[in-house]
Protein backbone atom coordinates (compact mmCIF):
# COMPACT_ATOMS: atom_id res chain seq x y z
CA UNK A 1 0.00 0.00 0.00
CA UNK A 2 1.16 3.42 -0.92
CA UNK A 3 0.12 6.74 0.45
CA UNK A 4 1.39 10.22 -0.30
CA UNK A 5 3.69 12.02 1.91
CA UNK A 6 0.86 14.62 2.42
CA UNK A 7 -2.14 15.82 0.55
CA UNK A 8 -1.81 19.56 0.87
CA UNK A 9 -4.72 21.63 3.24
CA UNK A 10 -7.56 19.98 3.89
CA UNK A 11 -10.33 22.11 5.11
CA UNK A 12 -13.61 21.17 6.65
CA UNK A 13 -16.30 20.92 4.21
CA UNK A 14 -14.59 19.97 1.16
CA UNK A 15 -14.85 16.37 -0.22
CA UNK A 16 -11.86 14.15 0.62
CA UNK A 17 -11.18 12.46 -2.51
CA UNK A 18 -8.37 9.59 -2.63
CA UNK A 19 -7.11 6.68 -4.49
CA UNK A 20 -6.07 3.87 -2.56
CA UNK A 21 -3.53 1.43 -4.48
CA UNK A 22 -2.44 -2.06 -3.49
CA UNK A 23 0.75 -2.78 -5.34
CA UNK A 24 2.62 -6.52 -5.59
CA UNK A 25 6.17 -5.96 -4.26
CA UNK A 26 6.55 -9.79 -4.39
CA UNK A 27 7.60 -11.92 -7.20
CA UNK A 28 5.31 -14.97 -7.14
CA UNK A 29 1.73 -14.11 -8.23
CA UNK A 30 -0.33 -13.27 -5.60
CA UNK A 31 -4.27 -12.77 -4.87
CA UNK A 32 -5.80 -10.06 -3.10
CA UNK A 33 -8.25 -11.59 -0.45
CA UNK A 34 -9.89 -8.54 1.14
CA UNK A 35 -9.41 -4.68 0.98
CA UNK A 36 -10.85 -2.70 4.11
CA UNK A 37 -10.58 1.21 4.36
CA UNK A 38 -12.06 3.32 6.74
CA UNK A 39 -11.21 6.66 7.90
CA UNK A 40 -11.01 8.01 11.66
CA UNK A 41 -12.04 11.40 13.22
CA UNK A 42 -12.28 13.21 16.39
CA UNK A 43 -15.58 11.59 17.50
CA UNK A 44 -16.16 8.86 15.42
CA UNK A 45 -15.21 6.02 12.30
CA UNK A 46 -16.26 5.14 9.48
CA UNK A 47 -16.04 2.78 7.09
CA UNK A 48 -15.30 3.71 3.20
CA UNK A 49 -14.84 0.20 1.94
CA UNK A 50 -15.23 -2.74 4.45
CA UNK A 51 -14.25 -5.83 3.60
CA UNK A 52 -14.27 -5.90 -0.19
CA UNK A 53 -14.22 -10.18 -1.06
CA UNK A 54 -13.70 -9.38 -4.63
CA UNK A 55 -10.82 -12.06 -4.83
CA UNK A 56 -8.06 -10.46 -7.79
CA UNK A 57 -4.89 -11.90 -8.98
CA UNK A 58 -1.93 -9.46 -8.86
CA UNK A 59 0.56 -10.18 -11.21
CA UNK A 60 4.46 -10.40 -9.69
CA UNK A 61 6.03 -7.37 -8.94
CA UNK A 62 3.34 -5.03 -11.31
CA UNK A 63 0.28 -6.10 -10.07
CA UNK A 64 -2.05 -4.01 -8.59
CA UNK A 65 -5.73 -2.91 -7.52
CA UNK A 66 -6.90 0.88 -7.62
CA UNK A 67 -9.89 1.80 -5.03
CA UNK A 68 -11.11 5.03 -5.85
CA UNK A 69 -12.83 6.81 -2.73
CA UNK A 70 -14.99 9.65 -1.67
CA UNK A 71 -15.46 11.12 2.19
CA UNK A 72 -17.54 14.47 3.36
CA UNK A 73 -15.75 16.19 5.57
CA UNK A 74 -17.95 16.99 8.44
CA UNK A 75 -15.50 17.69 11.46
CA UNK A 76 -12.27 19.61 12.22
CA UNK A 77 -9.36 17.92 13.88
CA UNK A 78 -7.33 14.84 13.32
CA UNK A 79 -8.22 12.69 11.42
CA UNK A 80 -6.35 8.73 10.27
CA UNK A 81 -7.12 7.13 7.01
CA UNK A 82 -6.78 3.14 7.53
CA UNK A 83 -5.73 0.97 4.64
CA UNK A 84 -5.80 -2.48 5.50
CA UNK A 85 -5.31 -5.08 2.77
CA UNK A 86 -5.22 -9.39 3.54
CA UNK A 87 -3.37 -11.44 0.24
CA UNK A 88 -2.53 -14.95 -0.61
CA UNK A 89 1.18 -15.91 -2.08
CA UNK A 90 1.01 -18.37 -4.88
CA UNK A 91 1.69 -22.06 -3.21
CA UNK A 92 1.38 -20.19 0.02
CA UNK A 93 -2.49 -21.11 1.76
CA UNK A 94 -1.77 -18.51 4.95
CA UNK A 95 -3.62 -15.20 4.61
CA UNK A 96 -0.90 -12.25 5.38
CA UNK A 97 -2.16 -8.56 6.36
CA UNK A 98 -0.52 -5.44 5.63
CA UNK A 99 -1.51 -1.89 7.15
CA UNK A 100 -0.79 1.71 6.45
CA UNK A 101 -2.58 4.91 8.10
CA UNK A 102 -1.91 8.05 7.19
CA UNK A 103 -2.75 11.04 9.76
CA UNK A 104 -3.58 14.68 8.31
CA UNK A 105 -5.42 17.80 10.21
CA UNK A 106 -8.94 18.94 8.86
CA UNK A 107 -8.70 22.85 8.98
CA UNK A 108 -11.91 25.15 9.10
CA UNK A 109 -12.14 26.89 6.03
CA UNK A 110 -14.31 29.63 7.47
CA UNK A 111 -15.15 31.78 10.51
CA UNK A 112 -18.66 33.40 11.23
CA UNK A 113 -19.29 36.05 13.41
CA UNK A 114 -23.13 36.61 14.12
CA UNK A 115 -24.85 39.66 15.22
CA UNK A 116 -28.29 40.07 16.00
CA UNK A 117 -30.16 43.02 17.18
CA UNK A 118 -34.07 44.16 16.98
CA UNK A 119 -35.55 46.00 14.29
CA UNK A 120 -35.85 49.40 15.98
CA UNK A 121 -39.97 50.64 14.61
CA UNK A 122 -39.39 54.43 14.15
CA UNK A 123 -42.15 56.70 14.81
CA UNK A 124 -42.44 59.14 11.82
CA UNK A 125 -45.01 61.36 13.91
CA UNK A 126 -43.81 64.59 11.74
CA UNK A 127 -43.10 64.33 8.05
CA UNK A 128 -39.48 66.30 9.02
CA UNK A 129 -37.24 65.88 11.51
CA UNK A 130 -37.69 68.00 14.34
CA UNK A 131 -34.91 70.51 15.53
CA UNK A 132 -34.75 72.14 19.12
CA UNK A 133 -33.84 75.69 18.04
CA UNK A 134 -32.17 76.67 21.64
CA UNK A 135 -29.97 73.15 21.70
CA UNK A 136 -29.47 72.15 18.07
CA UNK A 137 -30.50 68.64 19.04
CA UNK A 138 -32.30 66.10 17.10
CA UNK A 139 -35.12 63.79 18.85
CA UNK A 140 -36.21 60.31 16.69
CA UNK A 141 -38.04 58.00 18.87
CA UNK A 142 -39.44 54.48 18.21
CA UNK A 143 -39.50 51.33 19.92
CA UNK A 144 -38.24 48.08 19.94
CA UNK A 145 -39.82 45.86 17.73
CA UNK A 146 -40.05 42.06 17.49
CA UNK A 147 -38.39 40.96 14.26
CA UNK A 148 -34.60 41.33 14.20
CA UNK A 149 -31.66 42.22 11.77
CA UNK A 150 -29.06 39.76 11.71
CA UNK A 151 -25.54 40.07 10.38
CA UNK A 152 -23.39 36.94 9.28
CA UNK A 153 -19.74 38.19 8.65
CA UNK A 154 -17.69 35.45 6.99
CA UNK A 155 -14.00 35.67 7.04
CA UNK A 156 -11.78 33.38 4.69
CA UNK A 157 -8.93 32.31 6.73
CA UNK A 158 -8.06 29.79 4.29
CA UNK A 159 -4.64 30.73 2.48
CA UNK A 160 -6.45 30.17 -0.87
CA UNK A 161 -9.39 32.58 -2.36
CA UNK A 162 -12.90 30.96 -2.98
CA UNK A 163 -15.41 31.91 -5.41
CA UNK A 164 -19.63 31.55 -5.56
CA UNK A 165 -20.00 31.66 -1.71
CA UNK A 166 -23.70 31.20 -0.73
CA UNK A 167 -25.40 31.53 2.72
CA UNK A 168 -28.30 31.45 3.82
CA UNK A 169 -30.25 31.19 7.59
CA UNK A 170 -32.45 28.39 8.10
CA UNK A 171 -35.40 28.95 10.49
CA UNK A 172 -34.85 26.45 13.70
CA UNK A 173 -38.77 24.92 12.94
CA UNK A 174 -40.74 25.75 10.14
CA UNK A 175 -43.44 27.72 12.63
CA UNK A 176 -41.21 30.00 14.25
CA UNK A 177 -39.48 32.55 12.17
CA UNK A 178 -39.67 33.62 8.51
CA UNK A 179 -36.27 34.56 7.70
CA UNK A 180 -35.44 36.80 4.74
CA UNK A 181 -31.85 37.92 3.21
CA UNK A 182 -31.35 41.74 2.59
CA UNK A 183 -28.36 42.55 1.26
CA UNK A 184 -24.55 41.96 0.97
CA UNK A 185 -22.00 44.19 2.22
CA UNK A 186 -18.07 44.21 1.57
CA UNK A 187 -17.27 45.91 4.48
CA UNK A 188 -17.10 44.50 8.17
CA UNK A 189 -19.16 46.16 10.85
CA UNK A 190 -17.98 49.43 12.06
CA UNK A 191 -18.32 51.41 15.44
CA UNK A 192 -20.29 54.19 14.13
CA UNK A 193 -22.41 54.89 10.67
CA UNK A 194 -23.89 57.98 9.44
CA UNK A 195 -26.86 56.20 8.03
CA UNK A 196 -29.84 56.83 10.68
CA UNK A 197 -31.87 54.36 8.52
CA UNK A 198 -29.79 51.66 8.31
CA UNK A 199 -32.22 48.77 9.42
CA UNK A 200 -35.10 49.91 6.93
CA UNK A 201 -35.82 47.07 4.52
CA UNK A 202 -34.83 47.60 1.23
CA UNK A 203 -37.47 46.75 -2.19
CA UNK A 204 -38.83 43.67 -3.00
CA UNK A 205 -36.75 44.44 -6.50
CA UNK A 206 -33.70 45.41 -4.61
CA UNK A 207 -33.73 42.60 -2.27
CA UNK A 208 -34.05 39.88 -5.36
CA UNK A 209 -31.36 41.20 -6.73
CA UNK A 210 -28.86 40.79 -3.58
CA UNK A 211 -29.99 37.19 -3.11
CA UNK A 212 -29.07 36.38 -6.45
CA UNK A 213 -24.90 37.99 -5.79
CA UNK A 214 -22.77 35.38 -5.21
CA UNK A 215 -19.71 36.47 -3.69
CA UNK A 216 -15.84 35.56 -3.85
CA UNK A 217 -13.87 36.35 -0.68
CA UNK A 218 -9.64 36.24 -0.85
CA UNK A 219 -7.57 34.55 1.82
CA UNK A 220 -7.95 37.54 4.87
CA UNK A 221 -10.94 39.32 3.50
CA UNK A 222 -14.55 39.48 5.52
CA UNK A 223 -17.67 40.05 3.50
CA UNK A 224 -20.98 40.72 5.56
CA UNK A 225 -24.90 39.13 4.76
CA UNK A 226 -27.89 40.80 6.33
CA UNK A 227 -31.26 38.92 6.83
CA UNK A 228 -34.55 39.65 8.53
CA UNK A 229 -35.92 37.21 10.94
CA UNK A 230 -39.56 37.87 11.87
CA UNK A 231 -41.17 35.73 14.55
CA UNK A 232 -44.52 34.22 13.95
CA UNK A 233 -47.88 34.91 15.11
CA UNK A 234 -47.67 31.59 17.41
CA UNK A 235 -44.32 32.02 18.33
CA UNK A 236 -45.41 35.17 20.02
CA UNK A 237 -48.04 34.03 21.77
CA UNK A 238 -46.39 31.40 23.35
CA UNK A 239 -43.43 33.38 24.45
CA UNK A 240 -42.92 33.14 28.27
CA UNK A 241 -40.47 35.09 30.81
CA UNK A 242 -38.91 36.35 27.83
CA UNK A 243 -36.76 33.54 27.48
CA UNK A 244 -34.52 33.65 24.22
CA UNK A 245 -34.81 31.41 21.42
CA UNK A 246 -33.47 30.09 18.56
CA UNK A 247 -33.62 31.82 15.16
CA UNK A 248 -32.22 29.29 13.16
CA UNK A 249 -29.24 27.77 11.69
CA UNK A 250 -26.60 29.34 8.96
CA UNK A 251 -25.71 27.20 5.90
CA UNK A 252 -22.64 28.16 3.59
CA UNK A 253 -21.88 26.79 -0.13
CA UNK A 254 -18.96 27.41 -1.97
CA UNK A 255 -16.46 26.69 -4.88
CA UNK A 256 -12.95 26.43 -3.70
CA UNK A 257 -9.34 27.33 -5.87
CA UNK A 258 -9.20 24.01 -7.39
CA UNK A 259 -13.10 23.73 -8.48
CA UNK A 260 -14.65 21.96 -5.74
CA UNK A 261 -18.01 22.44 -4.72
CA UNK A 262 -17.68 22.64 -1.05
CA UNK A 263 -20.88 23.36 1.52
CA UNK A 264 -21.18 23.51 6.29
CA UNK A 265 -24.21 22.60 7.07
CA UNK A 266 -25.31 24.30 10.52
CA UNK A 267 -21.91 26.49 10.06
CA UNK A 268 -23.46 28.23 13.15
CA UNK A 269 -26.70 28.79 14.97
CA UNK A 270 -28.65 32.04 15.33
CA UNK A 271 -29.82 33.08 18.85
CA UNK A 272 -32.02 35.87 19.83
CA UNK A 273 -30.48 38.67 22.10
CA UNK A 274 -30.78 37.81 25.64
CA UNK A 275 -32.77 40.87 27.54
CA UNK A 276 -30.42 43.54 28.50
CA UNK A 277 -28.49 43.35 31.61
CA UNK A 278 -29.44 47.05 32.77
CA UNK A 279 -32.83 48.89 32.65
CA UNK A 280 -31.20 51.85 30.12
CA UNK A 281 -28.25 52.19 28.07
CA UNK A 282 -27.11 54.70 25.71
CA UNK A 283 -24.13 54.44 22.40
CA UNK A 284 -22.78 55.90 20.01
CA UNK A 285 -24.34 55.56 16.49
CA UNK A 286 -23.48 57.29 14.06
CA UNK A 287 -21.00 60.41 13.40
CA UNK A 288 -19.92 61.98 10.11
CA UNK A 289 -16.98 60.59 8.43
CA UNK A 290 -14.65 63.05 7.51
CA UNK A 291 -13.61 65.54 10.85
CA UNK A 292 -11.76 68.23 11.00
CA UNK A 293 -10.01 70.16 14.31
CA UNK A 294 -12.09 73.24 15.41
CA UNK A 295 -15.08 72.44 12.91
CA UNK A 296 -17.88 71.48 14.87
CA UNK A 297 -19.29 67.98 13.81
CA UNK A 298 -22.36 66.26 15.07
CA UNK A 299 -22.47 63.12 16.84
CA UNK A 300 -25.96 60.89 17.23
CA UNK A 301 -26.40 58.90 20.55
CA UNK A 302 -29.17 56.15 21.05
CA UNK A 303 -30.83 55.78 23.77
CA UNK A 304 -33.08 52.37 24.66
CA UNK A 305 -35.22 52.07 27.74
CA UNK A 306 -35.09 47.77 27.93
CA UNK A 307 -37.29 48.39 31.15
CA UNK A 308 -41.10 47.52 31.46
CA UNK A 309 -41.72 50.71 33.26
CA UNK A 310 -41.13 54.44 31.65
CA UNK A 311 -38.38 56.36 32.28
CA UNK A 312 -37.49 59.75 32.94
CA UNK A 313 -33.73 60.29 31.38
CA UNK A 314 -31.46 63.00 31.41
CA UNK A 315 -28.80 62.52 28.58
CA UNK A 316 -25.21 64.48 29.13
CA UNK A 317 -21.61 65.21 28.29
CA UNK A 318 -19.78 64.77 31.17
CA UNK A 319 -16.64 67.42 30.83
CA UNK A 320 -14.17 66.32 33.15
CA UNK A 321 -13.80 63.36 30.36
CA UNK A 322 -14.41 64.76 27.10
CA UNK A 323 -10.27 65.10 26.70
CA UNK A 324 -9.80 66.78 23.24
CA UNK A 325 -13.13 66.55 21.87
CA UNK A 326 -15.50 68.99 24.13
CA UNK A 327 -19.54 69.43 23.73
CA UNK A 328 -20.35 72.87 21.51
CA UNK A 329 -23.04 74.92 23.78
CA UNK A 330 -25.60 72.93 25.97
CA UNK A 331 -23.93 69.71 26.85
CA UNK A 332 -27.22 67.88 28.56
CA UNK A 333 -30.62 67.65 27.91
CA UNK A 334 -33.71 66.23 29.90
CA UNK A 335 -35.96 63.52 27.89
CA UNK A 336 -39.45 63.42 28.44
CA UNK A 337 -40.78 59.93 29.99
CA UNK A 338 -39.67 57.11 28.14
CA UNK A 339 -42.27 54.15 27.90
CA UNK A 340 -41.44 50.97 28.33
CA UNK A 341 -39.14 49.20 25.39
CA UNK A 342 -38.69 52.26 23.51
CA UNK A 343 -35.61 54.24 22.18
CA UNK A 344 -34.81 57.97 22.07
CA UNK A 345 -31.99 59.56 19.16
CA UNK A 346 -30.43 62.85 20.44
CA UNK A 347 -27.97 64.85 18.39
CA UNK A 348 -25.27 66.36 20.47
CA UNK A 349 -22.92 69.46 18.75
CA UNK A 350 -18.97 68.80 19.36
CA UNK A 351 -15.86 70.07 18.21
CA UNK A 352 -11.93 68.55 18.26
CA UNK A 353 -9.35 70.77 19.66
CA UNK A 354 -6.56 69.11 17.95
CA UNK A 355 -5.98 66.83 14.87
CA UNK A 356 -5.06 63.17 15.88
CA UNK A 357 -6.81 60.06 16.95
CA UNK A 358 -8.53 60.75 20.01
CA UNK A 359 -10.84 58.55 22.42
CA UNK A 360 -14.46 60.11 22.28
CA UNK A 361 -16.14 59.56 25.54
CA UNK A 362 -18.16 61.25 28.63
CA UNK A 363 -21.72 60.59 27.16
CA UNK A 364 -23.99 58.92 29.05
CA UNK A 365 -27.69 58.59 30.27
CA UNK A 366 -28.89 58.77 33.94
CA UNK A 367 -32.16 57.75 35.10
CA UNK A 368 -33.35 60.99 36.49
CA UNK A 369 -35.97 59.07 39.49
CA UNK A 370 -33.03 56.85 40.58
CA UNK A 371 -30.30 58.87 40.06
CA UNK A 372 -28.67 55.55 38.21
CA UNK A 373 -26.04 56.70 35.44
CA UNK A 374 -25.06 54.52 32.47
CA UNK A 375 -21.83 55.50 29.93
CA UNK A 376 -21.88 55.09 26.24
CA UNK A 377 -18.83 52.77 25.07
CA UNK A 378 -15.50 55.11 23.78
CA UNK A 379 -15.00 54.87 20.35
CA UNK A 380 -11.47 56.38 18.57
CA UNK A 381 -12.44 59.22 16.23
CA UNK A 382 -9.26 59.88 14.05
CA UNK A 383 -9.43 63.95 13.63
CA UNK A 384 -7.75 65.80 10.49
CA UNK A 385 -6.25 69.07 10.12
CA UNK A 386 -7.63 72.13 9.99
CA UNK A 387 -9.22 71.79 6.56
CA UNK A 388 -7.66 74.91 3.69
CA UNK A 389 -9.87 77.25 3.08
Amino acid sequence: LVLPAAFGNIYLGEPFRAIVTATSASNRTMSLVTLTLDIVTPSSRSYLLADSRTRATLAPETGCVEQQIEYALVEAGPHVLNCTAAFELEGDSEVQTVRQNFRFNVLVPLKLAIHVEPLLEQQHQNQAPHFNNNNNMLHDAGSLGHDYIVRVSITNVMQTPITSLEAQVLPASPDSFAITALSVSSNPTTAATGDQDENIVNSDKLQRLLRQQKLGINPGDTHALLFLACPSRALLASRRGGVPQVIGNVDLCWRSVHGDDASLTCAGTVYEPSRADTDLSVAITAVPRDLHALEPFEVQCRVINHSDTPRRVYVQVRRDLVGEIVPVGVSGKSLSAMPPQTFRNVVLTFVALSAGAHNFYGVRAVDIDSRVSYNADAIQLLIQKIADR
